[in-house]
């Protein structure tokens, strides 16, 4: 039992180990005995954990720095609507897609949302079965006999285009995320951005500091390579955002190249301020303080503490003392809260939201949008025609609905999630920089329409596919060949847009319109009435809503046949079509002059109550149009009865025997003139005194002068009409106030000096007003008059060089000329 006992103790009991002697302590200044070392044993084995050097990751980004240099080309083609760059956008993916398909996509469930978005856009080729006609749509096919098609989209050509331009957007994102990329090529191709950006950015800068208009934009307000100047604001505060995040990664990685990018943010930041941007200007710092929100959860934030934050406030500081126009447009922003919403931008958002309500679902298909709004435009009422709703995401939900909305979120949704893992790899920052200029993008849609030009658009895209971690990873459903044919299809339609583009041949939207436009007026003067009516029933059939091609088919109803009836049903059907702009009764009032006055009148009638730039100027050409006419005139007159404001204008039109009518007109209606304002009265009674009897205007002034403003410039024009200069010239003289030269000090030493030199440059203000104060005070009137009369041949004379011009003439009792002198200064200062 003891041996049994001890076999097991032996058996489960752990032994126990060796510990290794210790080695002898070698006493100080005695040597180490060295190492036993036998030719019997070999040398020990070297350790396994060696350690391979591996050789520096290579740049790959290639096919990334070609698409960046495509990007450039359709910005500096000018990035909007125009057939050139709109083939170009369709050219580029087709060919690459034709050439090299997409391999791989983003998720299974992006690709699928990506479908199902395109599939909705589809939905304006199907008959309206599905959702009850809007009240504008029955009363155009019921009331006014509008031929509009039975399926949703009124212009199913526009539709297809818009959607083939979604489909290349699209395809050009797949491209870019299959292109392949290293960690090392994310700075390199960030870096490449950042040049791109900040050249961009400095021909902007260079434009607007000249003044400049870039080709295809010379209406915009400031420099642009877009017709808007708000999509360049979008391309440089995006840019500006992206590279100031590029450059700031410099300071951690120590990499010199990484300055590129703050210079290229700092030349977006003059840019911006000199565009007079306020939306630049806020996107810009909302980008850097997104981006910094990003960093300081990935890591610390200390040494972006030490030269971010500085460099932050340098950037503000330089904002704030450099531009006041900028700067009082955004505090207005922030101090005015209670006025965003009677803002123009605000009321399309309302208009456009009753568009939605009647369309929910489906909305009212691609590229119908400008066709339809005039019929909601009820708070955002103006002269100017809306192309757009001013927001991105307002302009997807009016033309494809709610649907479209929920896909587009979906997409966006499974975007976010595969750009998760900020922190992870090398590429980490580049990805965080990206992630942020795509945020910004995307904040500026909802309140502009830059995802809907092709420049703008595909820049956003280029960085969206800059914040993805790696290439897809999923397989696309679609097989290679398909691939290639969506490849081949939109290569085949962009050459078919830039041929017509290049050559104007009509084969799409606006350059089909303007091409049958003019044909037609050319058919319409030569007497080819058959061929031009042909032509605007193509164009009519094209555009159903559209004013002009019933407006072209009236004019020939009457030069052909003088059918009345059917060319007014024809302006009803304009009207209709386009129920806020004044151009179009205007226009219907001029072709009816050589046919019915009385139709004419009525359609001007109709012209005061739309919306006109200048409403005034378009009344004025009105009244000219009949002035020759006694019998229009006459009709006019009473037309003008409509409204004081009108009545005025109408009255100080004309002259003599004309005007004088009209004023015993309204002297028998009323003898004080007492519908008029003060203001009114004041400009009638100088015209009457002016052009008409100036017996009967002293009477009229001296029993109804009451509340007229400045009643004695009108009493000096009496004494003048009756060649009492001497007397004109005294009311005139009693009744304003001297005005002041300049205090400018000099030495009476220099006082040859500056003789001789005004005598030379006789245009330099500074020069003239020192000698004409030294005149003055000396009493040296006639050299004083010099003076004056070389400052007034200036095209914008000081107001004081003509005072005293007309004052020394009337000292000389040369009072006609005083007379004109004084009729100058009043001019300008009244």
């Amino acid at each position: 039992m003891g041996s049994g006992s001890s076999r097991r103790r032996n058996r489960h009991t752990r032994p126990t180990r060796r510990r290794p002697a210790k080695p002898n302590k070698v006493a100080p200044g005695n040597k180490r005995p060295a190492p036993f070392k036998s030719s019997i044993f070999a040398n020990p084995s070297p350790s396994r954990a060696t350690v391979v050097l591996k050789p520096p990751e290579k740049p790959v980004f290639r096919e990334y720095l070609i698409g960046l240099g495509a990007i450039a080309s359709l910005i500096l083609l000018g990035g909007s609507h125009n057939l050139l760059v709109l083939g170009f956008a369709l050219l580029l993916p087709g060919l690459w897609m034709l050439a090299i398909p997409p391999k791989l996509g983003l998720s299974q469930n992006f690709d699928r949302s990506i479908f199902v978005f395109l599939c909705v856009l589809l939905l304006a080729f199907v008959p309206q079965f599905y959702w009850p006609a809007a009240e504008w749509r029955k009363t155009a096919t019921n009331i006014f006999g509008l031929e509009l098609p039975t399926i949703l989209s009124l212009q199913p050509a526009k539709s297809f285009d818009a959607w083939l331009s979604c489909l290349a957007g699209i395809a050009w994102f797949y491209l870019l995320i299959n292109f392949p990329i290293s960690a090392t090529g994310r700075k390199w191709i960030h870096f490449w951005v950042c040049v791109m950006v900040g050249c961009l950015a400095s021909i902007v800068l260079v434009g607007n500091l000249l003044d400049l208009r870039y080709p295809g934009a010379v209406d915009a307000t400031a420099f642009s390579f877009f017709p808007n100047r708000n999509q360049t604001t979008n391309l440089i505060a995006v840019g500006g955002v992206f590279s100031f995040a590029f450059g700031m990664e410099g300071f951690r990685e120590k990499r010199v190249v990484n300055f590129a990018g703050l210079v290229a943010t700092t030349i977006c930041l003059g840019a911006l301020l000199l565009g007079v941007s306020r939306a630049g200007i806020l996107l810009y710092f909302a980008g850097i303080l997104i981006w910094f929100v990003f960093r300081r959860r990935r890591s610390s934030i200390s040494i972006y503490l030490k030269f971010g934050f500085p460099l932050v406030l340098l950037f503000f500081s330089i904002f704030i003392s450099s531009n006041e126009q900028v700067v009082g447009r955004v505090s207005d922003f922030f101090s005015s809260p209670q006025e965003w919403d009677k803002a123009f931008r605000a009321s399309i958002y309302k208009d456009t939201l009753g568009l939605i309500k009647d369309a929910p679902v489906t909305g009212v298909g691609m590229g119908n949008f400008e066709a339809v709004f005039p019929q909601y435009r009820d708070l955002s009422r103006n002269y100017q025609r809306v192309a757009h709703p001013e927001s991105d995401f307002l302009w997807i939900t009016a033309e494809g609905g709610l649907v479209a909305l929920f896909a587009l979120a979906a997409i966006g949704v499974f975007y976010f999630r595969s750009c998760r893992g900020l922190s992870e790899g090398k590429g980490g920052p580049s990805r965080v920089a990206a992630l942020t200029a795509l945020i910004v993008f995307i904040l500026h849609s909802f309140v502009d329409v830059s995802a809907h030009r092709p420049g703008t658009a595909y820049f956003a895209l280029f960085i969206a596919a800059l914040s993805l971690p790696s290439r897809g990873t999923t397989r696309p459903k679609l097989p290679r060949f398909a691939l290639r044919a969506v490849g081949g299809f939109l290569a085949i339609f962009g050459v078919i847009w830039i041929f017509s583009g290049l050559s104007g041949a009509p084969s799409r939207g606006e350059q089909e319109l303007i091409y049958l436009t003019e044909k037609t007026h050319k058919k319409i003067s030569s007497g080819h009435f058959a061929e031009a009516e042909a032509m605007i029933a193509e164009r009519i059939a094209s555009r159903p809503m559209d004013w002009q091609g019933y407006y072209q088919r009236a004019q020939i109803s009457l030069s052909q046949s003088g059918n009345l009836s059917e060319a007014a049903a024809d302006f009803r059907r304009a009207r209709f079509v386009e129920p806020i702009l004044a151009v179009v009764s205007y226009e219907e009032g001029l072709a009816w002059i050589p046919y019915d006055l009385g139709r004419v009148v009525s359609a001007w009638r109709k012209t005061l109550a739309r919306e006109a730039e200048d409403m005034d100027a378009l009344y004025l050409s009105m009244v000219r149009s009949a002035r020759e006419d006694r019998a229009f005139l006459k009709r006019m007159s009473a037309l003008s009865e409509l409204d004081p404001h009108y009545r005025t204008l109408f009255i100080n039109s004309l002259k003599d025997e004309k005007l004088m009518n009209e004023i015993e007109a309204e002297l028998v209606r009323d003898q004080g003139f007492s519908k008029f304002s003060p203001e009114q009265r004041y400009t009638i009674l100088n015209r009457w005194i002016l052009h008409g009897d100036v017996r009967s205007a002293e009477v009229f002034l001296n029993r109804f002068s009451d509340g007229i403003p400045d009643q004695w410039w009108l009493r000096s024009l009496l004494h003048e009409k009756r060649a009492e200069f001497d007397l004109a010239i005294q009311v005139i003289r009693e009744s304003i106030t001297v005005p002041e030269i300049p205090e400018i000090e000099f030495e009476l030493s220099d006082l040859t000096r500056l003789q001789r030199s005004f005598t030379l440059s006789n245009r330099d203000v500074v020069k003239g007003t020192k000698l004409l104060k030294h005149y003055l005070d000396t009493g040296e009137a006639l050299k004083a008059l010099a003076i004056c009369e070389s400052l007034n041949e200036l095209p914008d004379p000081p107001a004081y060089s003509l005072y005293w011009q007309a004052e020394i003439l009337y000292q000389l009792e040369d009072y006609v000329e005083s007379w004109y002198g004084f009729e100058r200064y009043v001019e300008l200062v009244l």
